[in-house]
């Protein structure tokens, strides 16, 4: 998911919020997760009461497995990543956690576009792709956002 942003109201600052996207918010996947566990538990008891011992260690295996993935998958939706263009410089943060990864001139700053429609941006031999957990055509807006707002930054420096 793209948001973009015009900074404190200033038009030559802009500032893009991206994040993952999740059809699940996190009472949904929470509630699916009980109504899966209270499925499995149900089953594994009717097990063990026809004769299955080992009917509840595999839920309980099962359940915690599931658990797992759906923590990693909601800490995975949480990352956000923040690209801003505002005072001669060009900012990527990533949040939470990892801060600023680049900083750099905008005089230095080229937007490649690589496989897969990956996009980085590269100045002086540092190079950071944005936007890596976007679907292809949120990428493609990404990049023709970015390239387009770099220009516009660059005609407003001369």
């Amino acid at each position: 998911m793209i948001e973009r942003q015009e900074k404190d109201g200033d038009r030559e600052a802009s500032v893009w919020l991206l994040k993952p996207n999740r059809s699940f918010s996190r009472r949904q996947m929470l509630g699916f997760l009980i109504l899966v566990s209270s499925i499995s538990v149900s089953v594994a008891v009717i097990s063990w009461l026809c004769g299955n011992a080992f009917a509840p260690l595999f839920a309980m295996l099962e359940l915690s497995v599931l658990g797992a993935c759906f923590l990693l998958i909601a800490r995975s939706g949480q990352s956000v990543e923040v690209v801003e263009f505002a005072g001669g410089q060009v900012l990527v943060s990533r949040l939470p956690g990892v801060g600023r990864v680049f900083a750099e001139a905008l005089g230095w700053v080229s937007i490649q576009r690589g496989a897969e429609g990956r996009i980085r941006l590269s100045a002086r031999g540092r190079v950071v792709e944005v936007g890596a957990f976007l679907g292809e055509d949120e990428r493609a807006i990404l990049g023709s956002e970015l390239q387009e707002a770099l220009a516009a930054a660059r005609r407003r420096k001369e």
